[in-house]
């Protein structure tokens, strides 16, 4: 389970989910990019209640799936 997190924490850290964050958050520095990447991951890629980056996460999901 940790080394799933760990891939799809590590494989999120892309401008577009920065991007997401900053739009969010109103700001992302790096501290709060990390804490935001940690939340997507644990919420299966719901970055808020009904808002869903799902193309990001349907990515995340298949790299971390797909090497047992």
């Amino acid at each position: 389970m940790r080394q799933c997190f760990d891939q799809l924490h590590a494989a999120s850290f892309r401008w577009d989910a920065w991007a997401a964050g900053y739009l969010i958050g109103g700001s992302c520095s790096d501290d709060a990019f990390m804490d935001f990447r940690a939340g997507l991951v644990a919420r299966g890629g719901d970055v808020r209640p009904g808002v869903r980056l799902t193309t990001i996460w349907r990515i995340l999901t298949l790299l971390c799936t797909s090497d047992p």
